[in-house]
């Protein structure tokens, strides 16, 4: 989620990280959940969610696989020096900012502000929604390490700790369809994505293996296949009495499968495109990639005020509509706030520094 303009980047992945970037803010756009079951709205956003449930496993998986393993090793503190800086300053800066931005609108509205569901939110992730997958990273971090001498080895272990999500998957819904809900921070604990740092690592670590599971399992035909069954799982767990959320979330089985099955097939193209990008919708992908870091932090502050304006304007009214220009207007807004940032404060290294702090670089 790196700015490109950093030396080495390649521009094919940076496209990649724009594509998942702008899915996650249309995640982030306004859900037809309140909408009656099976109305049009309620199902087509049922639909569209399971075509960008891809987004954070994708992620994930790439932060795996940009890891440099012989760093991380090596001196173990520097890197998590390094990576704490990167992911735990911004993650309380604005865990700190989404948090003063609820009060205020808790006393414009005359409610009373509720400090202890403040202060939890603050420590577990979910000041913001966004910022649960900050604390997935900086917990997988802390193993990471361990993990690459794990598959260095290649002993039972590291065949064993592909499991983990798995069991966590089948824990998940053993809860869900006893409890009739999702447990609680359920999407914040790393064994949820456990399964694709792990491959990034792999990935990283075992080329000549992959590339051959990248030319079979890397085709089109699978993500559709992949994305129809994700539709019709959702439509299931409805039918089975499980809640919505549950029923669009990332975290189910048929999602992780859809989200391999991407994963193998963007690592396939990535053989055919050179790392130098030249058409329109390439530089546009990587305009959003390069600021994508940046856009994950402060895309929600204009989820929530858009949705405002447009609600006092009646958009909200006609769903689909209320739903596009939300999404086009907070992708446009978000990357033009970073993207000027960048051209503004990247000149002097104090600048730099600032970007780096808030998450802009």
């Amino acid at each position: 989620m790196k700015k490109a303009a950093i030396k080495g980047k390649n521009e094919y992945w940076q496209c990649i990280r724009g594509l998942c970037i702008l899915a996650v803010v249309m995640i982030h756009a306004p859900a037809a959940v309140d909408y009656e079951l099976w109305s049009g709205e309620f199902t087509a956003w049922l639909l569209i969610r399971q075509i960008i449930n891809f987004t954070v496993a994708t992620f994930i998986f790439l932060s795996g696989f940009f890891t440099n393993p012989d760093k991380c090793t090596l001196n173990y503190g520097d890197y998590l020096k390094k990576r704490f800086v990167r992911l735990l300053i911004p993650y309380l800066l604005y865990s700190f900012l989404y948090s003063a931005f609820t009060v205020l609108r808790t006393v414009h509205l005359g409610q009373s502000i509720d400090w202890k569901g403040i202060i939890y939110n603050f420590i577990v992730g979910k000041s913001a929604t966004p910022l649960y997958y900050i604390l997935v990273l900086l917990q997988l971090c802390l193993i990471t390490p361990l993990l690459i001498k794990i598959i260095r080895k290649k002993n039972f272990w590291s065949k064993a700790l592909w499991f983990v999500t798995p069991v966590y998957l089948a824990a998940l819904y053993v809860w869900n369809f006893y409890k009739g809900t999702p447990p609680r921070l359920y999407e914040t604990l790393f064994p949820a994505w456990f399964l694709f740092y792990y491959l990034g690592l792999h990935t990283k670590l075992n080329k000549d293996y992959w590339e051959k599971v990248v030319s079979k399992a890397g085709k089109l035909a699978f993500v559709i296949l992949a994305m129809l069954l994700s539709m019709g799982e959702s439509v299931l767990l409805i039918f089975a009495g499980c809640k919505s959320t549950f029923a669009v979330s990332q975290i189910k089985i048929s999602s992780f499968i859809f989200s391999f099955c991407v994963i193998m097939y963007v690592c396939r193209l990535q053989k055919r495109h050179s790392n130098n990008v030249k058409s329109f919708t390439g530089k546009f992908l990587k305009l959003f990639g390069d600021n994508s870091y940046g856009i994950y932090y402060i895309h929600y502050f204009f989820v929530i005020i858009i949705k405002s304006i447009f609600s006092s304007l009646g958009i909200e009214k006609i769903w689909i509509i209320y739903f596009i220009l939300t999404w086009l207007a907070v992708s446009a807004v978000s990357v033009f706030i970073v993207w000027l940032a960048n051209c503004l404060l990247s000149k002097s290294q104090k600048g730099e520094k600032i970007l780096r702090l808030i998450g802009f670089k």
